[in-house]
């Protein structure tokens, strides 16, 4: 009905490969399917069992802010840092600005 082997379909339905678009929109019409969206829940949303300091919430948005370059050389720096006993903090008293 579709065109495609049964090996093909078959590495669909068992995560080895996936549909093209056109493809996509092609079983959506043969299923009766309008929306694919129905099918997707909303992501789960995460509590942390310690709240973000404001602090540490904006490092966490300049972060993402940041392209991959700048992330790892952001990353590396703070590794580094975390290394250094000289720049860990002293009997977990909490670091403000």
């Amino acid at each position: 009905m579709i065109g495609k082997s049964d090996k093909t379909v078959s590495g669909w339905e068992h995560g080895r490969g996936q549909p093209d678009a056109d493809m996509l929109f092609r079983l959506c019409e043969i299923y009766g399917i309008n929306s694919i969206a129905e099918f997707y829940s909303e992501p789960p949303k995460y509590e942390l069992s310690v709240p973000l300091t404001e602090q540490e919430s904006e490092l966490l948005s300049l972060f993402r802010s940041l392209n991959h370059d700048a992330q790892t050389t952001l990353l590396n720096t703070a590794r580094a840092f975390a290394g250094n006993p000289d720049m860990q903090k002293e009997d977990g008293a909490s670091i403000t600005a």
